[in-house]
């Protein structure tokens, strides 16, 4: 009997459900896409830090704990953590109101309305 043996592929089984699953992250050919991001049952916000994508690092927040800050009832934000020198900007845009934020420098942040469920989001090169 061997005792703690490392389960690799169920590891990789619960980061895909929790990266893909719950904030829906979804790679395009020439954006990221957030599909209908989810909470899980019971939990008020989640975060994702330092998502690479394009030579940049993102970081997301959805749920009621982000909102709280900003005194709305639910909101999804997203960060542009870190980027190459030299690197693009970005455009965050709320597929379903068609508003849209550019992200241009480190610390730049957009933030939309969230509801479960209920919108798409996407991430570009600006």
């Amino acid at each position: 009997l061997i005792e703690g043996v490392n389960f690799l592929t169920g590891a990789g089984g619960f980061l895909q459900t929790v990266l893909y699953g719950f904030p829906g992250l979804r790679f395009d050919e020439d954006l990221l896409r957030l599909a209908n991001p989810t909470l899980i049952e019971g939990s008020s916000h989640m975060k994702v830090r330092g998502l690479a994508y394009r030579g940049a690092r993102f970081d997301i927040a959805f749920g009621t704990e982000v909102a709280a800050k900003s005194g709305t009832n639910a909101e999804l934000s997203v960060t542009l953590s870190s980027r190459s020198p030299g690197g693009s900007g970005f455009v965050v845009s709320n597929e379903e109101t068609g508003e849209a934020v550019a992200l241009a420098a480190e610390g730049d942040s957009a933030s939309f309305d969230f509801a479960p469920d209920a919108s798409a989001y996407t991430i570009a090169e600006a």
